[in-house]
């Protein structure tokens, strides 16, 4: 409930609130609210994790274009929100540029109050972690010098190179942990691994080292590994994309690049990998590898692996096409 959260952090949600129409459920963590129904569909969680650090995620879709006012004190917004999420932030307190599906983004916010615009059909969606001032200075660990360091870090306006890792880490805080016994506890590990990327990430650029990896080539990786984990799923670029929270080609883009082939190319060369093991060691039907390895039809299997092998499966299980080992 709205009392459970630390009073100074209310202000950074309640009015949302009050001018949005919603309706708080019974929740075990924080404050858990619905939209009304005639309004439009939507729900908003908002947790403190101490007296001046919040994490909220909303969740927003209205029938009717909606105006409303924020009302932020002195503070960082670090963020993981959509690209109509973003397009709600005043200008000045983010750089202008090209906004993908899903995006990270650290603003400050001076106190001054922010009008907003809710679209209809705008997908609104955000995962934001708000710390006021006091919060750098009680971090333990750092110097006076590397908390400011951290706070300017976060403070700039044009700052595009938050650490990727921490997206999915944002995406693990969703609402139902607010009705978890364990969802206090979880959602504070979840921060704190954010906040140690993000200081990490700080104090490489303040010693002009290069992160040891760039963005796009950490999407990269995390795109690989869920092929090489699910590649007998139903598997598709734009499936992969919506999961790690980007846009489908920059994903495809970065992937070439990473690897120098192309995601729906390697997708197939993990299904003719395992293929060619499963016709070698085992006896399973043609149909029931085409399915094993992410094919609906085996017909379709058929094709792709002739193409890839130069040989039926059939042949190939045969000792057609095979590599000889020595």
């Amino acid at each position: 409930m709205i009392e459970d959260v630390a009073q100074p952090m209310q202000t950074f949600f309640v009015p949302q609130m009050e001018q949005l129409g919603l309706r708080e459920l019974e929740a075990r963590h924080g404050s858990l609210s619905t939209i009304d129904a005639e309004v439009g569909e939507g729900i908003l969680w908002a947790f403190s994790l101490a007296e001046d650090c919040l994490y909220t995620y909303n969740k927003v879709q209205v029938q009717s274009d909606i105006n409303f006012i924020e009302f932020p004190e002195n503070s960082i917004c670090l963020s993981y929100m959509s690209r109509d999420s973003v397009l709600q932030i005043p200008c000045g307190l983010i750089a202008k540029r090209r906004w993908s599906d899903k995006n990270l983004v650290s603003f400050r916010m001076d106190g001054t109050p922010m009008e907003c615009r809710i679209v209809q059909g705008e997908q609104c969606c955000a995962h934001s972690l708000v710390m006021l001032p006091s919060f750098f200075d009680r971090m333990e660990g750092l110097t006076d010098v590397e908390r400011q360091q951290l706070f300017d870090f976060l403070s700039a306006a044009d700052r595009t190179d938050l650490p990727s890792e921490i997206a999915p880490l944002f995406a693990q805080l969703v609402p139902a942990l607010s009705l978890r016994a364990s969802g206090n506890l979880y959602c504070a590990a979840k921060v704190n691994e954010i906040l140690a990327a993000v200081v990490d990430a700080t104090f490489s650029k303040a010693e002009g080292e290069e992160p040891s990896l760039a963005e796009d080539a950490l999407i990269a990786q995390e795109a690989k590994h869920i092929i090489d984990r699910r590649f007998a799923e139903k598997l598709t670029t734009t499936q992969i994309a919506h999961e790690l929270f980007v846009g489908r080609t920059y994903l495809c883009e970065a992937f070439h690049r990473e690897f120098a082939m192309g995601l729906g190319e390697y997708i197939r060369e993990r299904r003719m990998e395992e293929a060619a093991l499963l016709l070698a060691n085992t006896r399973g039907t043609i149909s029931q590898i085409a399915h094993a390895v992410g094919y609906a039809h085996a017909s379709s299997f058929v094709d792709a692996f002739g193409r890839h092998f130069g040989v039926s499966p059939a042949r190939y299980r045969k000792g057609e096409g095979r590599w000889e080992e020595k």
